[in-house]
């Protein structure tokens, strides 16, 4: 996890690096090879060299604050299994009165809670709608609801996001999670991979 921008990129379970985008970890704003781990385990991961980086302790890597994560559940969540999503309906809509609106709520009979409006209501209408449409098309789960941060950039700025920081959506995604935990949410309702975004729900609804 990025501290700063609240980003998380999942690793793999082998050796990797972790730098530009021809790395096999790509996280913005790194240049490339800025670490190399040469093994994985529950515990954490060995640096190149030997020295050990555990679960929830930070690292500093090329100026930027990093964290190691270890997300309960993750491997489940891949593997696609509907009963390990997060307990949620979310409701999207681009014709609120606010334009852009977003509601969640937990299942199976909680109140709908204002989440969102404006870019980051846009921005869960794309994934709902993404998430809506992979799993009418019978997209397998752990495959089912990936957007490209660039078909999201463009689907929320429009053209002008072409000449723009992608860190700013970066740093969208990290607001709209941290909208979702104020509002009493899990913030990993969004999941983050290299270069592609998903929302992780029970129930959705577009309209």
């Amino acid at each position: 996890e990025d501290v700063a921008s609240g980003v998380r990129v999942p690793v793999p379970t082998g050796p990797f690096t972790l730098g530009g985008t021809d790395d096999d970890v790509a996280l913005w704003g790194l240049p490339a090879r800025a670490l190399a781990v040469s093994a994985v385990s529950a515990d954490g991961l060995t640096l190149e060299g030997g020295a050990a980086w555990s679960a929830g302790s930070h690292l500093e890597v090329d100026g930027r604050s990093l964290r190691l994560v270890q997300v309960a559940g993750a491997m489940a969540a891949t593997v696609g299994q509907d009963t390990d999503l997060p307990m949620v309906h979310v409701e999207v809509t681009l014709e609120g009165a606010a334009g852009a609106e977003a509601w969640a709520s937990p299942l199976p009979e909680g109140a709908p809670v204002l989440v969102a409006s404006g870019n980051r209501a846009a921005l869960l209408y794309l994934l709902a709608r993404q998430l809506q449409a992979d799993r009418d098309g019978g997209v397998a789960p752990d495959a089912a609801g990936w957007c490209s941060d660039d078909d999201l950039g463009v689907g929320v700025w429009g053209r002008a996001w072409m000449q723009q920081d992608v860190n700013n959506l970066h740093v969208l995604i990290y607001r709209l999670r941290k909208g979702l935990q104020t509002q009493g949410f899990d913030s990993g309702l969004i999941e983050k991979r290299r270069k592609a975004t998903r929302l992780q729900a029970l129930r959705v609804t577009v309209r």
